[in-house]
């Protein structure tokens, strides 16, 4: 969150949004600043281009993998019309995680 709020100066807004999917809980990041370079989006998961969008985010990556499984990612998009989307989802039922009502 704190990139997302320096990207974009005063007067941006980072919204956290956490959701319940099937059997998983889906927590999301968005901000409306500027978004990921094109070239940080292509390198996501490509371990030969080193760590698109920081060392900080692959450790994030590796961490959700390891304990979660590969299907427990980091996932770095663009919002529309503009902004930056980081998303991760665990398992309902882990260690601290239990089902979203709305």
């Amino acid at each position: 969150m704190r990139h997302g709020l320096g990207a974009q100066g005063l007067g941006g807004r980072v919204q956290v949004r956490v959701t319940s999917e099937r059997d998983a809980v889906r927590v999301e990041v968005t901000d409306d600043g500027p978004g990921f370079p094109r070239e940080m989006l292509s390198a996501q998961g490509n371990p030969e281009l080193g760590h698109p969008g920081g060392v900080g985010m692959a450790i994030v990556r590796e961490r959700l993998e390891a304990l979660f499984g590969p299907g427990h990612t980091l996932h770095l998009e663009n919002a529309e019309p503009h902004g930056a989307r980081v998303w991760f989802t665990l398992p309902a039922g882990a260690a601290g995680v239990s089902e979203v009502r709305a």
